[in-house]
């Protein structure tokens, strides 16, 4: 079965001042991916296999000083970093779509110090190479009637296993911001065990960006859509929890008077400050997260409990920074308004679909 393939590149860079003297310096990441998306016959998209092109985890690093002669424009720098590309036998492909961007960075940085009047910098790139393979019609034997004519398929709720189109018209339809759709009376129960889609198991409160329908947000319990762009944390590092888990308090499963709540014992002589095998484990320093990423969510925001429209308004300006969470003492209407208002402004909303049978029944 033959299948589209598509190239696509992915650019980061950033920069930094360092101690060279007279001198500027780059340096390069390049990784290549293979992906292979298969396409059913209702438009969706799945991906079927992801794997590095070449050794695994194979990572080609390029890094190379900048004499401040080839700093004097764009065009003689783009020569001297396609020269150190080619030396490295990078295909001449990636050259026409990494140089002119590195080049760019390394001209803004050296004129900022000029009037600056400092010198040595870093360019630090990171260059991502997929090969994007697509298959459309992925179809079987089943697929076809007994005289070899495709048998038209329509869009199912996973769920139930029941065709979306088909089902009786008292059934609602409910799109998540993943765009998977399924009955709202089968999703709602499953929301109240679950906090991922059953179909591509994404948080349906943050959803991978690359899912996402561009430039929309499907926030409604029919089928409507609302045009809105959510917003990209500024956070890039990554944020990294040494440890999630609660510390519970030594002696707390014995005792009912002894709270779980931690309490570091004193006094007396015991395994758990003798840190035996086995006993429960006691804090220090080695479990502490990063300085910049301590008070961040998983999802690269701070959190900010709402609990009315005008509280919302506080982070119009901060809304790549914070991102909200209403309330658990909140009534379903002001939810409601909180979430619209959330999606006029362009912020993150932690927990917009929480309580949905509340909102169903008004």
């Amino acid at each position: 079965m033959e299948g589209t393939s598509t190239w696509i590149l992915n650019y980061e860079s950033t920069t930094h001042i360092v101690d060279y003297k007279n001198s500027g310096s780059f340096s390069i990441n390049i990784q290549g991916f293979e992906q292979i998306l298969i396409r059913s016959p209702s438009g969706r998209e799945t991906l079927a296999q992801q794997k590095y092109l070449g050794e695994k985890n194979a990572t080609v690093t390029i890094e190379s000083e900048i004499p401040p002669a080839f700093l004097t424009g764009e065009e003689i720098c783009s020569r001297y970093v396609a020269n150190v590309l080619s030396k490295e036998n990078i295909n001449n492909w990636i050259q026409q779509r990494v140089v002119p961007k590195i080049c760019k960075d390394v001209i803004n940085i050296s004129r900022r110090l000029e009037e600056e009047e400092e010198e040595g910098f870093l360019v630090e790139a990171e260059v991502e190479v997929v090969l994007e393979t697509l298959y459309s019609n992925w179809l079987s034997f089943n697929d076809y009637d007994s005289q070899g004519v495709l048998i038209p398929t329509e869009e199912e709720c996973i769920i139930c296993l029941e065709e979306l189109s088909s089902s009786s018209g008292e059934r609602r339809i409910m799109n998540l911001l993943c765009s998977h759709s399924f009955h709202k009376d089968c999703l709602l129960p499953w929301l109240r065990r679950k906090r991922s889609c059953p179909t591509c198991r994404d948080d349906v409160h943050n959803p991978r960006l690359e899912r996402r329908p561009p430039g929309m947000i499907i926030f409604a319990f029919e089928r409507s859509y609302e045009e809105a762009k959510m917003a990209v944390p500024l956070l890039t590092k990554k944020v990294v929890k040494k440890r999630s888990a609660k510390f519970i308090r030594p002696q707390s499963d014995r005792r009912i008077t002894v709270k779980e709540s931690w309490r570091r014992p004193k006094g007396i002589d015991s395994r758990v400050r003798r840190k035996f095998k086995g006993v429960t484990l006691m804090p220090n320093v080695g479990y502490g997260s990063d300085k910049k990423t301590r008070h961040y969510l998983p999802n690269g925001f701070k959190k900010f409990v709402v609990h009315n429209t005008s509280e919302l308004e506080l982070l119009m300006m901060h809304n790549r920074t914070y991102c909200a969470e209403i309330a658990h003492n909140v009534s379903t209407k002001k939810r409601k308004s909180i979430v619209e208002r959330a999606s006029q402004l362009d912020i993150v909303v932690t927990n917009r679909l929480a309580r949905l049978r509340s909102q169903e029944d008004e």
